[in-house]
């Protein structure tokens, strides 16, 4: 997709490297992930498990620990399970999102600057404009390795808040 772009010289190499910097890593760490995931989703049951997937994928520990609640959730044990708000352990995987994260506001810089070139807004405006976009403009994209931390996040605060109601329903009634 982007070799068109280099080809007609329409940006230099360095531009597209700060623009896109960490991209592939991410691209890489994601599919690594989903083919953890998708084995145990194709087999889901109430008794599933997946935060050991990301556990090993991210290693990231919440700030806080679920009190002293021993339900076997998600996890393998609940006191491993933590919300990963803060103080994160560097592992690979969330080294890539801290390398694309330190290196975001260059890269709207560039694409700012790169704005000003009419065959890079035309090239990028052919690619906006296809189905597969999704409507979706350059910078729709480039937040998304940003947004996608959090979104994990919320995610598992919703897998646990169901399986928390499930328990519940299981005891009370």
């Amino acid at each position: 997709l982007l070799k068109p772009l280099l080809e007609k010289n329409i940006v230099s190499k360095k531009d597209l490297d700060i623009l896109f910097n960490g991209v592939e890593d991410i691209y890489h760490s994601n599919l690594k992930f989903l083919d953890q995931l998708e084995p145990r989703l194709e087999k889901w049951n109430i008794d599933s498990e997946i935060g050991d997937i990301f556990l090993d994928m991210f290693q990231f520990f919440i700030y806080f620990v679920l009190s002293n609640i021993q339900f076997n959730l998600i996890c393998e044990n609940v006191d491993k399970l933590f919300f990963f708000f803060s103080f994160f352990s560097l592992t690979k995987t969330f080294e890539v999102y801290t390398n694309f994260v330190n290196n975001y506001e260059k890269a709207v810089g560039a694409l700012k600057k790169l704005k000003q070139n009419t065959a890079f807004v035309a090239f990028v405006s052919e690619i906006e404009s296809q189905k597969r976009s999704n409507k979706l403009t350059l910078n729709d994209i480039l937040i998304m390795p940003i947004q996608r931390i959090p979104r994990y996040v919320l995610q598992l605060e919703v897998c646990f808040l169901l399986q928390l109601l499930y328990l519940f329903a299981i005891i009370f009634f």
